[in-house]
């Protein structure tokens, strides 16, 4: 991303896509979404292939997916939309606690989760912790997971290798894309001290000397 396009970005507001099997719940987000000055819905979708037609055309900053869509599952969809549209943020909105799945999603390069019983300004902090780059996780799935959802398990034939956390995971896939330090840190909105400390801690855990090395390292264990 070039400093013009962050540039141009920075000064319109967030562009989100809302993906969701129920219209009720479409109305509400897309109501309270609206009524915010820094967001602007763009699109709406009520299941994930619809919804990856659209995102590939509109190319959103942002895209609010909701857990469950009918029989599809929320981490295949994350991934196909960030294959689709490797820029955007994806925020997984849950009514109700599922470890396993929302571990996957976060495995899967989502950048938070939040509940949609939340208040109203913690949905809205929540979107805007995660579009400058952090880690948004409603506190009450942090009090019944006891944070593991922190977390991005390493695993080789079953055993614990290490656990990254999230905003390391998020550093991880942005190595693997060749990125560099300047440019994690203008795409994930860091300093430059800190995406360095992100990319030490990858190195450290995945036994790796290089980027490289921890790329390959990391599609060896298929967690990329």
């Amino acid at each position: 991303m070039t400093l013009q396009v962050a540039t141009m970005k920075a000064l319109r507001p967030t562009r989100v896509v809302l993906v969701d099997d129920h219209a009720v719940v479409l109305l509400g987000v897309k109501a309270l979404v609206d009524d915010s000055p820094d967001f602007r819905v763009v699109g709406e979708f009520c299941d994930g292939t619809s919804a990856l037609r659209g995102i590939s055309e509109l190319q959103p900053d942002l895209v609010l997916l909701d857990l469950r869509l009918g029989s599809e599952l929320a981490p295949e969809t994350c991934r196909s939309i960030l294959r689709e549209c490797p820029e955007a943020k994806v925020v997984i909105l849950t009514g109700f606690m599922e470890a396993p799945l929302l571990h996957a999603c976060l495995h899967e390069g989502a950048a938070g989760v939040l509940l949609k019983s939340s208040e109203q300004v913690d949905l809205l902090d929540g979107m805007r912790r995660v579009m400058r780059g952090e880690l948004a996780l409603d506190p009450q799935l942090s009090q019944q997971d006891n944070g593991t959802c922190h977390s991005v398990r390493v695993e080789s034939q079953g055993v614990l290798v290490a656990e990254l956390r999230a905003s390391e995971y998020r550093v991880l896939r942005l190595l693997a894309q060749g990125f560099s330090t300047a440019q994690i840190q203008n795409d994930l909105n860091l300093s430059a001290n800190t995406v360095r400390s992100y990319i030490q801690a990858v190195l450290e855990k995945l036994d790796a000397h290089t980027r490289v090395q921890a790329v390959v390292k990391a599609r060896a264990l298929n967690i990329l």
